[in-house]
């Protein structure tokens, strides 16, 4: 028969798609678990209140109808489902594909088994199939993917949460509309189990729900053949599938050999319960071969599962467990604490210093294997049978947890102890494999340098008993020359690609020369007896060289394996691995591992480091440009510069431990001792950054206080100002130290940090919001903390730098103070006018969040108006367009004010004219009025801090400064060109560029915000005749001042400034056509000859 899984062999290449089908539907789960919207899982109260009407379980088909008529009836929630839609579809149909792929999943190896059993594949039968050594492993791990997604599924993503994924998909989709559509299915098959998965990892009184029986009734869902479900089992029960017994020989070891088969023998055995159930004896059989003296398995990477609990409601399989788990584990304990204590001494006399070179590694690799296979018998024993399983599947715990308890007080279970070995017994296998690896590379050279040595010897040995090489009291031996000729002669014959008759030579040959020795009584000569021993040394290393092959590094990296602990070793052992590389500075074992593991060391630093700015910041005096001879010794402080120079002293010995490593591969992936201290350094330093923005800028109620509005704002802003000087000193400083280039990564991560929250914030004022997934600024290597929002904050704002801007906002609030662009200050509206905020203000602002942080502010205000002037420009377009009284009035007014004949008979009185119009939107104009204040608050905002940016970019990086206004003017220059200009913006380079540099114009503050545009908006002259009569309705109002060159409010009560109500007026007309703009002034011109005629006459 030809072989199973050649390309023309249709039946194998079908097995052998569904299986690789299967390991990317798991690889797919495992990637989404973590991209779960965290309004899917409904956990805080905020959540429940906003989202529980539109995402909901499967109880929504039974209220489908009334539920969305609900949802179509209230605005509220309809503009909510819309944004959940608009922001999580592709997300959510990702997650309906991984499940809609699940159940497809089963129905293709359905089909396939029907088909088999149809005979549709030539002498193909599931008999044929199950006896072929490829055929039988895919068919077995067909059968067990399907159970390991079911299972991983229920685990990761809970059935609830399924369940509202589902139907969101289901709503949102139209998948019912669809007429290929298989989501009820899908449905049937993933809907809740009723599986809770334990929060408390280590805890065995942790309440817990379970469904009886698990997961015997989650796997029933999808029915299979049961003949093949037998035949599947049949062959996990009798067979070794994966030929794992030749690489653990040692009867000892079986239950090791066969693990990976026992987790798909577990798994598979929920498929036929009736056999858990009552097939004693067939249970029996499975414990004695697979679960003799281990009661652990890992079903996939590290999710273990403890068969005590997971048999505890199955009465045969419980019965076949029991004396292992009631007779057998005192017995197992001593035996394996016996061979910890013994193993570990071997390892480490192997490991210490020396002993461990190619010479010993070629003599003792027989030895050398086995001790590898113990050790890792050894740590997957310990590992799985001294911690809590991860997947807890029986809702009764109080056997298990007894269990543990036992075996832990047996072996006196070590932590530190089993780390020990775990390290040693990586140290052996790394070096070893890197001895190993080029031992192989440079076999063929070896073996010509070894047999060169023993022909030359040979070859001298025979000159000398011929007589033409002079040795001392040699006498001429014809008769040896003659034979020491004839082995030189098959020692050159000898071919290293023929190893097995090469091998079967030199052992001849060996024994041929100690032949020869002892029979002629050589040894009686010492030179002779040297050049025998030294030839049949070498022809020993031939063999050894021969013997080593690429099948040793495939054993040792089978032997190896260490997926079992993945979870485990996270969960917990990292505490372990941290004290320890903290205690001891000079480890380096732990250079393979997560940088998780490695933090430590930078928190370590860090903790130092913030002793070091303690004493820069607030002991260490500055010391002056000049300074009195008899104050130096006041100034030089030698006990507090000695203890800055023995804390970077330590910091510079963690640096040398790190680097001191070399780069290590991790399978593909290449791990940089340097490029890990720096992203520890960095991923510190932005936990230690984020919590300082997040504490520091905490603002309380304002209340009844005598203190100024702003106290408590620059009070914070002073204190976050000192905090980043002390970082910013103390990297400045400790840079050489580290090897880093400390003040920037300082400004990096200050920068990504603002953004992010810059861009978190704004997703309050977007429809189709930014995930955190999706954000350019987070990252998965360095994370960038998310604080929850302070509750009774009124402003509402996600983080700090909402609340920042919105405390800014309130100080400076239009209604209760004075703007003076003179002066470029804000003053109290009521005597004696006290000065609230100054442009020295935005200084203190950019020394506590950097240029970065003005620009955020920047950027976080144009969101803010943006969207109040879409929702408010849509609104009164939108009355412009369609209200009667609106038309009639605008269009007689733009009749009258457009005549040749104006003002006519409305010369005498004019004010009256004007009144009898604007006086008809007296309800709309304090709306309108309060809109445009806060609009014109803002933008004078953003002037002020373009300002600030401008100002420190001159002082602080002139030559950048420069550098950008002269490109900036040379480009619009060019842009001028229509030609230029079309074919600059149409390529995908210009527009990058564009974008690019509008970056670098924001940091340095080149642009006025006062004539952006945010919108794209209908002109019509309407708009400027509307604010027009908006202007003169407001203008009795305000008043004229020579002394602050500004329009003041008449009465210090009245909610009005000039400057912002005038600004917001332009930043409204900015939206529209010029043509608007000017439309609007010549109203206002013509609105004020006829006043100055008419108080002429």
């Amino acid at each position: 028969m030809a072989e199973f899984l050649a390309e023309n062999n249709a039946c194998g290449q079908n097995l052998l798609h569904i299986v690789s089908v299967g390991n990317a539907i798991i690889a797919e789960t495992l990637r989404l678990k973590d991209y779960i919207p965290d309004i899917y899982r409904l956990e805080s109260k905020a959540d429940i209140q906003k989202y529980s009407e539109i995402i909901l379980d499967f109880s929504f088909l039974k209220i489908a109808e009334a539920q969305e008529q609900k949802i179509e009836e209230n605005p509220e929630l309809q503009d909510l489902d819309d944004e959940v839609r608009e922001n999580y579809l592709d997300l959510l149909t990702r997650f309906y594909l991984a499940f809609e792929s699940t159940h497809q999943y089963a129905v293709d190896l359905k089909h396939f088994i029907d088909e088999l059993n149809r005979g549709y594949y030539i002498q193909q039968t599931l008999e044929s199939v199950l006896q072929d050594g490829e055929g039988k492993q895919l068919m077995c791990e067909a059968l067990y993917l399907f159970g390991t997604m079911l299972l991983l599924l229920d685990y990761h993503i809970p059935g609830v949460i399924r369940e509202r994924l589902l139907i969101s998909y289901y709503r949102y989709s139209g998948a019912k509309a669809q007429g290929d559509s298989n989501i009820d299915d899908v449905c049937m098959l993933l809907r809740s189990t009723g599986f809770v998965v334990d929060t408390a990892p280590t805890n065995f009184n942790s309440k817990k729900t379970t469904p009886s029986q698990y997961p015997v009734s989650y796997f029933s869902r999808f029915i299979f053949d049961q003949n093949f479900i037998d035949m599947v089992i049949g062959r996990l029960r009798c067979d070794d599938l994966y030929n794992q017994l030749a690489i653990y020989p040692h009867p000892e070891h079986r239950s090791t050999a066969l693990s990976t088969q026992a987790a798909m023998l577990f798994v598979c055995l929920f498929f036929t319960p009736q056999t858990l159930h009552s097939q004693v004896s067939q249970m029996r059989e499975i414990v004695d071969k697979f679960y003799a003296d281990n009661w652990v398995v890992s079903i996939y990477m590290g999710v273990t599962v403890n068969l005590i609990d997971a048999w505890d409601e199955f009465k045969a399989a419980k019965a076949a467990l029991a004396p292992v788990v009631d007779t057998a584990v005192k017995g197992l304990c001593l035996l394996h604490k016996e061979k910890m204590k013994k193993t570990l001494k071997q390892t480490q006399e192997i490991l210490r210093a020396g002993v461990l070179s190619d010479d010993f590694v070629l003599q003792n690799i027989t030895k050398i294997i086995p001790l590898m296979r113990q050790c890792n018998v050894l740590l997957r024993w310990y590992f799985t049978h001294t911690s809590k399983a991860v997947l807890v599947l029986s809702k009764s715990i109080q056997k298990t947890q007894q269990v543990e308890q036992l075996v832990c007080n047996e072996l006196n279970y070590n932590k530190e102890q089993l780390l020990e070995l775990l390290l040693d017994c990586s140290q052996l296998e790394l070096v070893v494999k890197d001895i190993l690896r080029n031992l192989i590379n440079a076999k063929t050279e070896r073996w010509t340098q070894f047999k060169r040595e023993a022909l030359d010897r040979l070859n001298e040995l025979s000159e000398a008993f011929g007589g033409s090489r002079p040795l001392s009291k040699i006498e001429n031996n014809s008769q040896l020359k003659m034979w020491f000729s004839e082995i030189s002669k098959e020692v050159e014959k000898l071919n290293a690609e023929n190893a097995n008759i090469s091998g079967r030579t030199l052992i001849q040959l060996i024994q041929a020369l100690e032949e020869v020795e002892e029979f002629h009584n050589l040894q009686a000569n010492m030179q002779v007896k040297q050049y025998l021993l030294e030839t049949r040394e070498f022809l020993h290393r031939m063999i050894q060289i021969i013997n080593v092959k690429e099948d040793i590094l495939i054993n040792i990296q089978l032997i190896s394996d260490l997926s079992y602990a993945w979870r485990l070793l996270d969960r917990d052992f990292t505490t372990i691995m941290q004290e320890n590389i903290k205690s001891n500075q000079d480890l380096t074992e732990l250079a393979n591992y997560m940088r998780k593991v490695l933090q430590i060391i930078p928190e370590t630093m860090f903790s130092i480091m913030s002793r070091i700015i303690t004493l820069q910041t607030e002991v260490l005096r500055e010391i002056p440009t000049r300074l009195e001879k008899d104050k130096l010794k006041e100034y030089a402080q030698f006990d507090d510069r000695y203890t800055i120079a023995k804390l970077t002293h330590s910091i510079a010995i963690f640096t040398e431990g790190i680097l001191m490593m070399k780069k290590t591969l991790v399978g593909v992936i290449e791990l940089d001792p340097k490029q890990l201290l720096e992203d520890g350094i960095r991923k510190e330093l932005v936990r230690h950054l984020a919590n300082a923005l997040n504490v520091g800028l905490i603002f309380t109620t304002t209340g009844k206080t005598k203190q100024p509005p702003t106290a408590e704002l620059e009070a914070k802003l002073l204190a976050l100002a000192k905090i980043m000087d002390g970082y910013k000193r103390s990297f400045e400083y400790i840079q050489d130290y580290l090897k880093i280039h400390g003040l920037k990564i300082l400004q990096e991560e200050l920068t990504r940090i603002i953004n992010y929250n810059v861009e978190k914030e704004c997703n309050a004022f977007l429809r189709n919001k930014i995930q955190d997934w999706q954000s350019r600024y987070q990252s998965q290597t360095i994370h960038i903390p998310s604080f929850t929002p302070l509750q009774g904050d009124n402003s509402k704002s996600n983080n700090f730098i909402g609340r920042l801007a919105h405390e800014i906002l309130q100080c400076t609030d239009p209604k209760q103070t004075i703007f003076l662009e003179l002066k470029a200050a804000w003053y109290e509206k009521r005597a004696p006018h006290k000065e609230v905020l100054n442009a020295g203000f935005f200084s203190k602002v950019r020394e506590a969040i950097g240029p970065a942080g003005l620009v955020g502010l920047d950027r976080l205000y144009s969101y803010m108006f943006a969207a109040e002037l879409k929702r408010n420009l849509e609104k009164m377009q939108k009355n412009l367009a369609n209200d009667n009284m609106w038309l009639e009035a605008l269009n007689s007014l733009s009749t009258e004010l457009e005549s040749k004949h104006f003002p006519g008979g409305n010369a005498a009185n004019p004010l009256k004219f004007y009144f009898g119009y604007h006086n008809r939107w007296l309800k709309v104009w304090p709306t309108l009025l309060e809109w445009l204040l806060l609009l014109g608050h803002k933008q004078i905002l953003r002037q002020q801090l373009a300002f600030e940016l401008n100002r420190s970019s001159k002082c602080n990086s002139k030559n950048l400064e420069s550098a950008l206004e002269t490109f900036n003017r040379a480009l619009l220059n060019e842009l001028e060109q229509p030609a230029i200009y079309t074919k600059f913006t149409d390529s995908e380079r210009g527009g990058q560029l564009l974008y690019e540099f509008n970056e670098y114009l924001a940091f340095t503050g080149s642009y006025e915000p006062l004539e952006q545009v945010f919108l794209t908006t209908k002109s019509t002259h309407h708009v400027a005749l509307f604010l027009f009569l908006f202007t003169i309705a407001h203008l009795p109002r305000l008043q004229f001042m020579l002394n602050t060159n500004s329009l003041l409010a008449k009465n210090p009560k009245d909610a009005i400034d000039g400057t912002p109500l005038l600004v917001g007026i332009l930043t409204v007309l900015q939206q529209f056509h010029k043509e608007v703009k000017l439309l609007y002034l010549t109203y206002l011109c013509q609105y004020a000859t006829v006043i100055v005629e008419s108080n002429i006459r």
